[in-house]
């Protein structure tokens, strides 16, 4: 037994103690599973606000930029055009959290104020990856919600495999409860409760992955809905 090893002493009777090695591979991986998730948690805010900060900051410079009264000398008004575009997409993502083109963005907060505000940008900022724009022919933009059949497939095949995983990590936790005195290695109870915990976790991920799709499909039949509405008032 080596002096630098760390050693903890675990109580299973009276009579029993076991000895377990933190240089032991499978406790340190174990121990990696376990504190990497902790640590990111831990630090999420402070990675949030400083990304806010760094977004707040941009907005400072191209304001400045915009009262300087030689940026378009040379550019015949362009510069100074694009520096105010970005502008209000800067302060479009720090209320909404929506980063996106111009077209794309109009797009939304037209359909945002069709809906009269009754589907956050939370949804919308959700549903990103299957939003776009059309144009129409009086040269408004419209929102448009593009779903293919893999697309339902892929949602369906994490929402069933997700919780077939929450399901087994439960089972896993309450079976090591109930049987940890029995088992009588404390190694495997803790690798069947980190097990466990993983499983659950890893099920609400994948769970989690599904509510893009389900942000769209709210967008979508919200669209419908505001379509017809359309062509009743039009019909006399």
């Amino acid at each position: 037994m080596e002096e630098n090893d760390l050693y903890f002493s675990v109580a299973i009777n009276k009579n029993e103690l076991i000895s377990l090695s933190v240089s032991d591979p499978v406790l340190l991986a174990i121990g990696v599973i376990l504190f990497i998730p902790a640590l990111v948690l831990f630090k999420a805010k402070s990675i949030v606000d400083f990304i806010e900060k760094r977004r707040k900051s941009k907005v400072i410079n191209i304001s400045n930029a915009l009262e300087c009264k030689y940026i378009d000398e040379l550019t015949e008004g362009l510069t100074k055009e694009h520096l105010k575009n970005e502008l209000i997409n800067e302060h479009f993502y720090l209320s909404t959290g929506i980063s996106v083109e111009k077209e794309l963005r109009e797009a939304i907060l037209k359909a945002y104020n069709d809906a009269k505000g009754k589907l956050s940008f939370t949804h919308y900022r959700r549903a990103l990856r299957y939003l776009s724009f059309l144009r129409c022919e009086k040269g408004d933009l419209s929102l448009k919600v593009k779903l293919t059949s893999s697309d339902k497939y892929a949602n369906w095949l994490a929402t069933g495999y997700g919780w077939v995983l929450v399901i087994l990590g439960i089972i896993l936790l309450i079976w090591t409860i109930l049987y940890a005195v029995t088992i009588g290695n404390i190694l495997v109870v803790i690798l069947s409760l980190s097990m466990g915990l993983f499983l659950i976790i890893f099920g609400f991920v994948m769970i989690s992955q599904t509510l893009p799709f389900s942000s769209a499909m709210k967008i979508k039949t919200k669209l419908e809905e505001q379509k017809e509405k359309q062509i009743e008032v039009v019909e006399p």
